[in-house]
């Protein structure tokens, strides 16, 4: 599979927005100059819309896309509604067929028609990708049919970076990583994406990172907030001492230790230390709220 980042136009014209939300173009333009709906002119003099703009005014008014193939995205608010169920068994089989503009696209429509991104990311892809997981592990899949479906997500995430408002000058900062043997990088990019929609200053720092490496950056950048994905665990007392390291040098700084992943089972959750586990995004998105709350 020829490895792309997609797909979805970044701008459109007054005329196909107007047409996707089933509104005259003077009713776009109303909300625009109203201040609601942010457009903006080319070096020619044309009027445009960024697609990040259309969505977040879907998700912030009643407003609804009764065309959304007219803006690069796939399916009609006006059919049978959005189904998460249905949604996620149609990015399974695009995973499969290594259809990637089909699931960036469905991924996509869904943020558009205001399903909201942690349900997005909870019961469709990641249990997607967990599905696809288990055929492997059962031989009715080929590794690299394994391999390019992470591919396939981690490219929906890059879209959906580029779909998300940036944080506010003043939003608080959180880093997440991998540690040291950890070569998973989905589910850090996934808490990334959770915590910019929560309103943080949200950036992964990347997979493989030891632990002094992340201890430097709790120090020089002094995040609120670090969450480490912990899906590989290959040396566990090694970890343990450095996780110790991490979790007294957090405290000195004001920063919290947010762990989640496969590999936390309770056993080793009692060797290592920790400000909170989060057993998913439902979980982690409430404590980032009280956090920030605080800040």
């Amino acid at each position: 599979m020829e490895n792309k980042i997609t797909l979805i136009p970044e701008d459109f014209s007054p005329k196909q927005v107007a047409q996707a939300l089933g509104v005259s173009e003077s009713s776009l333009k109303r909300w625009c100059d109203r201040g609601l709906l942010s457009m903006h002119r080319t070096a020619g003099g044309h009027r445009r819309l960024r697609l990040v703009d259309v969505l977040q005014f879907v998700r912030t008014t009643e407003q609804r896309l009764v065309s959304p193939e007219l803006i690069g995205l796939t399916g009609r608010s006006n059919d049978e509604g959005v189904s998460v169920e249905r949604s996620k068994q149609r990015v399974i089989d695009a995973l499969i067929n290594g259809d990637q503009e089909t699931a960036v696209a469905i991924g996509v429509t869904l943020y558009g028609q205001s399903c909201p991104l942690i349900t997005i990311i909870e019961e469709v892809y990641t249990p997607a990708l967990r599905e696809i997981g288990e055929r492997w592990a059962a031989h009715t899949l080929e590794i690299f049919e394994e391999r390019r479906s992470v591919v396939i997500v981690m490219q929906f995430l890059a879209v959906l970076s580029r779909l998300l408002p940036e944080p506010d000058a003043d939003a608080p900062l959180a880093l997440g990583a991998t540690c040291e043997g950890d070569f998973f990088t989905v589910p850090m990019t996934m808490g990334e994406m959770v915590l910019r929609e929560a309103g943080w200053n949200a950036q992964s720092m990347g997979s493989n990172i030891p632990v002094s490496s992340i201890i430097e950056a709790v120090i020089s950048k002094q995040p609120k907030l670090v969450w480490l994905s912990l899906s590989e665990i290959p040396d566990l007392d090694a970890l343990s001492v450095r996780m110790t390291e991490l979790a007294a040098c957090a405290a000195q700084h004001g920063t919290c230790v947010v762990v989640g992943g496969r590999a936390l089972n309770e056993t080793v959750r009692k060797r290592l230390q920790y400000t909170a586990f989060c057993e998913d995004f439902y979980h982690l998105v409430p404590l980032a709220n009280s956090l920030r709350s605080r800040v």
